[in-house]
């Protein structure tokens, strides 16, 4: 996603507040991203959380939710 936007990861580093090995390391998923951290990704990407959560190398027109069974 960073990439697609030409952004260097120390260009999201300092958007969210973390020095640049600390956000390798979550773009590497060896760290965990807070949830402060998140919000102010998803406002840099002008994504919602659950778009960044389940992003799969395309950035997402549109979600859907559907509804689940009490099972699921």
């Amino acid at each position: 996603m960073r990439e697609q936007i030409g952004l260097k990861q120390i260009d999201v580093a300092n958007h969210i507040g973390v020095d640049k090995s600390a956000y390798s390391k979550i773009e590497k998923g060896t760290r965990a991203i807070t949830l402060d951290e998140l919000y102010k990704a998803s406002q840099l990407f002008n994504l919602t959380t659950d778009q960044i959560l389940g992003y799969d190398g395309d950035i997402p027109s549109e979600v859907v939710i559907e509804d689940k069974t009490a099972v699921e």
